[in-house]
């Protein structure tokens, strides 16, 4: 099937479409090809105070549609089942500590070399005369990784911390 699709400068594009991709056909030089998205709509019912709600959300965020919000709602419930299924998944733990604790620094730096999972990398800031921030990149099953942080955020010295975790899309 072919169709007219738009004129770029001038010259006829017209496109080829398929099952699974979008073959633009252009003037002489130019090939464009794509594969086509496999969306699929789909519609929700919801009460109006809860759409309200969400709307403002939608709006809070940034997000350019309810569609765009809904996918990250959904990415995100994939990353918790994904950690409470214990599969791979990457993380950032962030820590505040103070430095003069006694130990506080080998303990930390220990704890990175045992961890069961890869501490791909970790940077260290000083933020005044008492404090550091520390942040952890890890990969590793979901488990670990809480119990990796859980480990550190208890230690004597650290003030505040928190971990993030995502999927690996292994």
């Amino acid at each position: 099937m072919r169709i007219v699709c738009e004129f770029f400068r001038g010259s006829l594009w017209s496109v080829a479409a398929g099952m699974s991709r979008l073959i633009l056909t252009a003037p002489p030089g130019f090939i464009y090809i794509t594969r086509m998205s496999t969306l699929i709509r789909t519609g929700i019912s919801l009460d109006q105070d809860l759409l309200e709600r969400f709307d403002l959300v939608v709006r809070q965020k940034g997000y350019g549609s309810r569609s765009e919000a809904i996918r990250d709602m959904v990415r995100d419930h994939f990353v918790a089942d994904d950690v409470a299924s214990n599969k791979v998944v990457v993380a950032t733990l962030t820590l505040v500590y103070d430095h003069h604790q006694p130990k506080l620094s080998e303990q930390l730096i220990r704890a990175q070399h045992d961890y069961k999972g890869q501490v791909l990398a970790s940077t260290h800031v000083h933020l005044d005369h008492h404090n550091c921030l520390e942040v952890i990149i890890l990969k590793g099953k979901g488990g670990d990784a809480k119990k990796f942080a859980d480990k550190l955020l208890s230690l004597k010295g650290v003030k505040h911390g928190k971990l993030v975790i995502t999927s690996s899309c292994d």
